[in-house]
């Protein structure tokens, strides 16, 4: 008993700062329902910001907090993620999470002492697990945010036909066709950028053409896609038909796809093949075995 009297204070004193955590969280407003975060995105769309908490203003202007922000690039992920968290809301939460995961690793280790008089671990391995937790979440981050930008780069190229005969002899302009088409499409990347405007999380400067902004999608996005768009859209304003410049980018398109799924089916069949021939191997050492020992029988005798 006098061991869990020495560890309480320190057990205490992760459950409050634990506790303290969840307070900051809630201060931020991560606890806040959903239509409440709509209406607050939707004025800061037109242009009303709301102004932030006093613990979000003191976080934010710690250095370390801003260098986090910055080499982790959250604010690019959470915005090809779709997610609607801030960098400092998700970078704080993700913090608490694992430091919950930590304290809860902690709480059953110290479980492990009471009942068998030793720990079955050392105590530092809850930091490791908090984080790994942290690692996790990151990667869940970074897997979700990557899904979502090669769906976006997938239904593009997949309306590029269809884009073609709809801004034929300027019937739609480019920008127009794309958003309408996005809506068609069985997932929500490729419409959150262009119809629910989701591009003025990383496009920050105002655009005044489709072309620019294409093109600055392209770059904050990572989707080379929209600036092949760009181009495009640039070659039909100086007097190409819409129909032959979309169609031969579908047509690049498809063929870059045919390229890749080649390669693929090439990588598939050596990857099969590698297999196969490691397992003749065994079978080539019992059939020269035999050959083998008699040639070195008779050399001996010789």
């Amino acid at each position: 008993m006098s061991q869990v009297a020495r560890l309480a204070p320190f057990v205490g004193a992760v459950v409050v700062l634990v506790g303290l955590w969840a307070a900051g969280l809630a201060r931020l407003d991560l606890f806040t329902p959903p239509d409440v975060r709509a209406w607050r995105r939707l004025a800061g769309l037109r242009g009303y910001a709301a102004p932030r908490g006093r613990v979000e203003r003191a976080v934010s202007r710690l250095p370390a907090v801003r260098r986090a922000q910055e080499e982790l690039d959250l604010h690019r992920l959470l915005a090809i993620a779709g997610w609607p968290q801030t960098p400092l809301g998700f970078l704080l939460r993700t913090v608490l999470i694992a430091l919950l995961a930590a304290a809860l690793f902690l709480a059953v280790l110290v479980v492990s002492l009471v009942e068998d008089g030793g720990w079955a671990l050392p105590p530092a391995a809850a930091l490791l697990v908090g984080a790994l937790v942290f690692l996790l979440q990151m990667a869940v981050l970074h897997g979700r945010a990557e899904a979502r930008r090669q769906e976006a780069a997938e239904a593009l190229g997949d309306m590029m036909m269809l884009v073609a005969i709809m801004t034929d002899d300027r019937g739609l302009q480019l920008e127009d066709a794309v958003r309408i088409l996005s809506r068609c499409v069985g997932h929500s990347s490729l419409e959150a950028i262009v119809a629910g405007r989701g591009w003025q999380r990383l496009v920050r400067e105002p655009q005044h053409t489709t072309i620019e902004l294409y093109r600055a999608i392209a770059a904050e996005y990572r989707i080379p896609l929209f600036a092949t768009l760009a181009e495009a859209a640039l070659s039909a304003n100086a007097g190409l038909g819409e129909r032959e410049t979309y169609s031969r980018v579908a047509l690049a398109v498809h063929t870059q796809r045919l390229a890749a799924a080649r390669f693929r089916a090439a990588r598939a069949r050596t990857l099969v093949t590698l297999p196969v021939a490691g397992m003749l191997i065994p079978l080539l050492v019992l059939i020269g075995a035999p050959v083998f020992a008699a040639i070195a029988g008779g050399l001996g005798v010789g």
